[in-house]
């Protein structure tokens, strides 16, 4: 499976907001710029989904033997879960290539299953995220900037946590089968 994000990833929050949520520096660190894109990042991968709007395209190679599970993410054949939603539109399903209808399933996460697949590539290119990002996810993507900028070098795998975000994010939050 490959999932690729068809335009770069970018903040939310821009850094005169975060140099305010700092304590207001006059004149905001140049730092605070990747540490913001980061800070969207390490957001968007907690909660499995993304938080602008933005398209995606997702391959899934042909699987071959007896067994074709046709997404790591579900353990139903014939349904796909989709990465990275809050599903917005699923604009196109292929399979080598050649167009198929498909039906979608709303839900956290979103699924799409293929009419009449029985074998190939499958593609499907789609827009994932929220129309208007809440502002709890902005403010999520604030602590963990403060938490990145305020630990620079230290271990960010925990950063949604010990940043204090992940409360906020639970009810955003995707969780995959």
């Amino acid at each position: 499976m490959k999932l690729t994000p068809q335009s770069e990833i970018e903040s939310p929050v821009d850094i005169f907001e975060l140099a305010e949520w700092l304590g207001g520096m006059d004149d905001p660190d140049p730092v605070l710029y990747g540490i913001a894109l980061s800070a969207t990042d390490i957001v968007i991968n907690y909660l499995n989904r993304d938080i602008y709007s933005r398209d995606w395209v997702l391959v899934i190679p042909e699987k071959r033997g007896s067994a074709k599970t046709l997404s790591r993410l579900t353990s139903q054949e014939e349904w796909i879960e989709l990465p990275y939603t809050g599903l917005i539109e699923v604009k196109a399903v292929s399979v080598d290539s050649t167009a198929y209808e498909y039906e979608t399933e709303d839900g956290n996460p979103a699924k799409v299953k293929v009419t009449g697949y029985t074998e190939g590539e499958i593609t499907i290119t789609y827009t994932a995220g929220f129309v208007t990002i809440p502002q709890v996810i902005k403010d999520a993507v604030k602590m963990v900037s403060v938490y990145l900028y305020e630990n620079r070098g230290a271990d960010s795998s925990d950063a949604v946590k010990k940043s204090g975000a992940a409360n906020l994010l639970k009810r955003y939050r995707v969780e995959y089968a």
